[in-house]
C-alpha cells in the first residue's frame, strides 16, 4: 500500500481505552481522615486569601453600604455662580458640598429658543457668586438624602417659583456627581443605580 510505518505513530497505551489504574486507588484508605502532613485543606486557601486582603468589602449598591452612607450624604453647603456658556452668554453654575466633603458642580447651559418651561423666571443671573436664600436653606436643612430627594425638593422650589429650571438643572447635577464621587463611581453608574 502507500502507507508506510514510518507516518504511523506509535500506539499511546493511555488512548487505548482502557481505564488506567488510580495511585493509590486499591490500597486501604489513610488514616488520620484521609490527609497526609503536606496535603491541603479545602478552603484553606481562600480563608488565606480574605486575611490578606482584609474585611469583606461590600459592594456600592448593597443595603448595608446604603445604610453606613446616609448621614455622609446630607447637603452642608450649595454655592451658586453666574458663568459664561461657549457663545460668551451668562449662565449659571452650581457647586453642591456634601458632609463627607465631597463636591460636584453643574452648569446649565442657555437655550437658543427657549420653550415655555425653559424661561427664566426674574432676572437673568450675573458674573460672579449669587445668593438665593430659600434655595440654600431648602437643601441644607438635613432631611436631604439621596437624588431622588434632592429632585423632589427641587420640583417644589420650582412649583412655588423659587427657582427657575435652569437653576434646578444646575443643582440636580452637581448633587449627582457629588453623590457619585462620595460612593467612588462613575456618574453614569451612580444614574443608573
Amino acid at each position: 500500500g502507500r502507507h508506510t510505518g514510518r507516518h504511523l505513530r506509535p500506539r499511546d497505551p493511555l488512548r487505548t481505552g482502557h481505564p488506567q489504574p488510580r495511585p493509590g486507588a486499591g490500597g486501604r484508605r489513610r488514616s488520620g481522615g484521609g490527609r497526609r502532613p503536606g496535603d491541603r485543606v479545602r478552603g484553606e486557601g481562600r480563608t488565606r486569601r480574605r486575611a490578606r486582603r482584609g474585611p469583606c468589602r461590600r459592594p456600592p449598591g448593597c443595603p448595608a453600604a446604603r445604610a453606613g452612607r446616609g448621614a455622609r450624604m446630607t447637603i452642608t453647603a450649595v454655592r451658586l455662580r453666574g458663568i459664561l456658556d461657549s457663545r460668551a452668554r451668562v449662565t449659571l453654575e452650581a457647586e453642591v458640598t456634601l458632609a463627607s466633603g465631597h463636591t460636584g458642580t453643574g452648569s446649565a447651559p442657555r437655550a437658543i429658543a427657549p420653550g415655555r418651561l425653559e424661561r427664566r423666571r426674574g432676572p437673568g443671573p450675573a458674573l460672579g457668586p449669587i445668593t438665593v436664600p430659600a434655595v440654600s436653606a431648602a437643601l441644607t436643612d438635613g432631611t436631604v438624602q439621596g437624588q431622588q430627594q434632592c429632585d423632589t425638593r427641587l420640583v417644589g422650589l420650582y412649583e412655588a417659583d423659587e427657582a427657575g429650571s435652569d437653576l434646578t438643572l444646575a443643582l440636580s447635577l452637581a448633587h449627582a456627581r457629588a453623590e457619585a464621587a462620595a460612593r467612588g463611581i462613575p456618574l453614569h453608574t451612580h444614574l443608573w443605580q
